[in-house]
């Protein structure tokens, strides 16, 4: 599960950096951004969206806290994409439209 070590990089690089080097909305943005990356990637090898739920709400998936209940809702964002639209192109969009709300 190589995508779900990215998460877990992630909140590490998220918990290790200042508070100043990141406001709350960035690294909530960074965090969850990984998970539509990941739900991206998994959709494109051919998993369901609920197996995709499935790994990533396990426990020592690295989501945690808060970002368990956006788990759903982002992986079911990306099964609403056109297939033509998974790339690393959503993800960037996604990212940027999060820190702009």
């Amino acid at each position: 599960m190589a995508r779900l070590s990215m998460v877990m990089i992630g909140l590490v690089l998220v918990l290790v950096l200042p508070a100043s080097a990141q406001t709350e909305r960035e690294k909530s943005c960074e965090i969850t951004a990984q998970i539509v990356s990941i739900a991206v990637q998994d959709r494109l090898a051919g998993r369901s969206a609920d197996a995709i739920k499935a790994a990533l709400s396990r426990e020592g998936s690295g989501v945690t806290g808060v970002y368990v209940a956006t788990i759903d809702p982002l992986v079911d964002m990306v099964f609403a994409l056109n297939q033509a639209g998974l790339n690393d192109q959503a993800v960037k969009t996604y990212r940027q439209q999060c820190l702009n709300f």
